[in-house]
């Protein structure tokens, strides 16, 4: 999952939603000057990337997008699965998608010990609002070719995109149990 998933898990706990959110911009164990509870939100994120790592239904999706990815199939399902999330959001939430990504970019404004790292990324993702708009094709393609793109991934990767957004509507029930599956997982972590 990415971020709007990672996000969706740590809810409705600030703390542990802005932990879940900086992970990717803290490294060791015990990362420093941070409470408890952000630090638990990033434990908990790293506990998040490698239960979706295993369960089948992932591991099914990245076998699927593989031929046409290569080794971005597994960054290219993390996004989808957002895709999924907000597209159909309201089988998740009967909060607005758009008054909830709102308030999780409010919550790491808030928080003034956001990594420096993180700060162009977190000011590009919500002026552009990717979290509401992962819910568009268009706007998913572009993120995953944007992520090829700044690892040096030569690779377009929109038809392996194109591919998973074949089957939105029938991979619905595969994600509504996945979330089921992931936050089973996740309560018994925290």
């Amino acid at each position: 999952m990415n971020y709007l998933g990672h996000s969706v898990i740590s809810m409705p706990n600030k703390e542990l939603t802005i932990g879940n959110f900086i992970a990717n911009g803290v490294k060791g164990p015990r990362p420093s000057g941070h409470s408890e509870t952000i630090i638990q939100g990033v434990w908990l994120h790293r506990h998040i990337d490698v239960t979706t790592d295993e369960h089948p239904w992932v591991k099914e999706l990245r076998a699927l997008a593989r031929p046409l990815a290569d080794k971005m199939a597994g960054p290219v399902v993390d996004v989808y699965l957002d895709h999924l999330l907000s597209k159909y959001w309201s089988r998740f939430s009967e909060e607005s998608l758009k008054t909830y990504t709102q308030r999780v970019y409010a919550y790491v404004v808030e928080y003034k010990a956001l990594p420096t790292s993180l700060h162009p990324f977190f000011n590009y993702m919500s002026q552009q609002d990717w979290l509401w708009h992962y819910q568009d094709n268009t706007i998913f393609i572009r993120a995953c070719n944007g992520m090829a793109s700044r690892i040096g991934f030569e690779k377009d990767m929109t038809d392996a995109c194109e591919l998973l957004l074949e089957s939105d509507d029938v991979f619905l029930n595969d994600m509504l149990s996945f979330m089921q599956d992931i936050k089973a997982s996740c309560n018994r972590f925290l």
